[in-house]
């Protein structure tokens, strides 16, 4: 539930007792992609120098 309005994204948990829990999984999910699209840029780079440091030779 987002401002009284059900989103239907997760399923209430009474046994939590927060209405706050999908904004809690939503920004669990939202963290996690950043960190993976974090890291795979990462890779990206550093393989980009690997290779301008390869030419370079």
């Amino acid at each position: 539930m987002e401002g009284m309005n059900e989103t239907g994204w997760a399923p209430k948990i009474n046994s939590i007792g927060s209405t706050g829990t999908d904004i809690l999984e939503k920004a669990i999910i939202y963290i996690t992609l950043i960190n993976v699209f974090i890291k795979e840029s990462f890779k990206e780079v550093v393989r980009n120098l690997k290779s301008i440091i390869l030419l370079m030779r």
